[in-house]
């Protein structure tokens, strides 16, 4: 095995760094939105509350106003998604190969665990409370 076999089963490739990411980026950055009100939640927030809205206006909303919400939520969530995918992008590219696997992984620890322990989101569409933690965004 090489020094390409050995970096790429100890080290974190270009586009496992890119996918691991995006992914946590997706999952736990905290993106601003300002429909009705405004709040700051992530990407994958935007996409559940898409499917919640679609799930109604398929089921019970008869006039269309909730395909209307189910298109800007899902329109945030497809926007967010593709500026998160450059930031991954670059980030992971700008990385030096020997420090990317420490570099991405402490990102993805320090992230997760702000997320946990802190309370950065700010959900105004969740009746219980106006901030929350990651653990309180998907009821």
């Amino acid at each position: 095995m090489g020094s390409k076999g050995r970096c790429y089963r100890y080290g974190v490739s270009d586009r496992r760094a890119r996918w691991l990411l995006w992914t946590a980026g997706v999952l736990l950055a905290p993106l601003p939105y300002g429909m009705v009100v405004e709040g700051r939640v992530p990407v994958a927030r935007f996409a559940w509350l898409a499917g919640v809205s679609a799930a109604y206006a398929t089921g019970v909303d008869g006039s269309g106003v909730a395909w209307v919400m189910t298109a800007v939520l899902a329109g945030h969530a497809l926007v967010w998604g593709a500026l998160l995918w450059g930031v991954a992008f670059a980030l992971a590219r700008g990385l030096p190969a020997a420090a990317r696997r420490l570099a991405v992984w402490g990102i993805i620890a320090v992230a997760g665990t702000a997320a946990l322990v802190l309370e950065p989101y700010r959900t105004p569409f969740d009746a219980e409370a106006l901030r929350a933690g990651w653990l309180g965004l998907f009821p």
